[in-house]
């Protein structure tokens, strides 16, 4: 966990498996190896799985979010250049990003991937946990899959401490970092979760046999099942 003030608050020993696979694998696959074989995948999908990936995913999320404010600190298109980066883990609460530089000033981050939208609760809810680490931000960024409520999109018009980071925003930072490999490319688990993708994506796509196109993306999907 991040160093802050807020030593009592602090989770102490975190430890994480650091290979996605690997996390996927323990998390939902081995404590039910009894049952694969058992039932079909589709319904070892909607027993073991489907309730708790959105939260599994946003893990990883976080470290896209990481990865974006990276680039731009490395071009020094932030408010200042931070030297230190993490994440805080609190008894009550994660700041998903925490980043200073030498004179402590301080960037949060906070990262939303749930499908219901970041509201203007859900910042108050991260003020209070920055609170509990004794962090007092400059500025804040919040990152959203799905967007953002009329309220924080109000605030942040107001207050430009406040930056909303939407998914369109997130894939033009990161292509424009990777335009020496030409299109990205998304793999989803069939079409309906791939016209997802490209809608959330604000990609203006065609169909074609197999994928959707845009001038900057490519969305396909695989052909059964990803875990079996």
């Amino acid at each position: 966990s991040y160093e802050a003030p807020g030593e009592a608050n602090v989770k102490k020993g975190v430890y994480r498996i650091s290979n996605p696979m690997l996390q996927f694998w323990f998390r939902f696959i081995y404590p039910h190896m009894g049952e694969i074989g058992a039932i079909s995948p589709d319904n070892f999908y909607e027993k073991y799985i489907a309730d708790d990936i959105a939260t599994h995913t946003g893990k990883y999320f976080c470290r896209v979010c990481s990865e974006y404010l990276s680039i731009l600190n490395e071009k020094n298109c932030l408010p200042f250049v931070y030297t230190r980066c993490g994440e805080w883990v609190g008894k009550h609460g994660t700041i998903d990003i925490v980043a200073q530089n030498a004179k402590r000033d301080t960037l949060l981050g906070f990262c939303n991937y749930e499908f219901d939208g970041m509201s203007y609760e859900d910042y108050e809810k991260y003020l209070a946990c920055a609170k509990q680490a004794y962090l007092k931000p400059m500025y804040c960024y919040l990152f959203s899959v799905t967007g953002f409520d009329e309220r924080l999109e109000r605030l942040a018009k107001e207050n430009d401490t406040i930056q909303l980071v939407d998914m369109s925003q997130l894939y033009f930072i990161l292509s424009a970092e990777g335009d020496f490999m030409g299109k990205a490319v998304f793999i989803a688990e069939k079409p309906s979760v791939a016209k997802e993708f490209a809608k959330v994506l604000k990609l203006n796509t065609s169909s074609k046999d197999g994928y959707l196109e845009s001038d900057k993306a490519i969305v396909t999907w695989c052909v059964g099942h990803l875990v079996n």
